[in-house]
């Protein structure tokens, strides 16, 4: 029972959070977007804070789904900071990993780097939800995302092995009640172990 009990934790854990909200935070999938407003620096040591990552945009389709996200969370009047930035690196882009830009979606004009002091990347609010160069200084609502490789690894773990555990122990259970038998034990065959690490190991890239 306790495998059941901890497959059913599981599960609520999983995707079925997505939508939530809490104060000043929504989550969508892999988002967790916060309408509290701080500097980029702050943004991205609260996202550390919850062992997350403030958002590095690599591709146009990582782009549309975290607009999409913005757009369920019903914002969009004001700007969320992105990991971009161009400090200390000679006017370079580069995401918080270090990765220079690739794929770009800026405001037409942008950047411009107002002022000369314009080094981090917000999605631009007033709806416009482009990329703007801003100052780092300023405050905007902020979106951090789940490491996707750790989230990916918990999720294959509990596809792969406690989900199938929980439904053979249920059905074990529910079989041996039908008997009348009261013993509950439940052991699982030697080949089933074989499956599952096969399954486990190659979710992980270990193979």
């Amino acid at each position: 029972m306790k495998v059941l009990v901890l497959a059913v934790i599981l599960l609520f854990n999983q995707e079925s959070i997505s939508g939530m909200q809490y104060a000043n935070e929504t989550v969508v999938g892999a988002y967790h977007i916060f309408t509290t407003r701080v500097n980029w620096m702050d943004a991205i040591k609260r996202c550390h804070s919850r062992n997350m990552t403030l958002i590095s945009i690599l591709t146009e389709r990582q782009n549309n789904k975290i607009i999409e996200a913005i757009k369920k969370a019903g914002q969009g009047e004001v700007g969320f900071w992105t990991s971009g930035n161009r400090r200390n690196r000679n006017g370079t882009f580069h995401w918080e990993n270090g990765e220079a830009f690739g794929y770009t979606n800026w405001e037409h004009g942008t950047p411009d780097n107002l002022g000369l002091g314009e080094e981090c990347v917000e999605i631009k609010g007033y709806n416009i939800l482009k990329w703007n160069d801003h100052y780092c200084t300023y405050n905007l609502y902020y979106i951090c995302e789940i490491n996707i490789k750790e989230s990916s690894i918990l999720t294959n773990v509990f596809l792969y092995l406690i989900l199938p555990c929980a439904l053979l122990a249920v059905g074990y259970i529910i079989f041996k009640s039908i008997r009348g038998n009261s013993n509950l034990k439940f052991e699982r065959p030697s080949f089933i172990n074989v499956i599952f690490q096969y399954k486990i190991f190659r979710s992980l890239d270990i193979f």
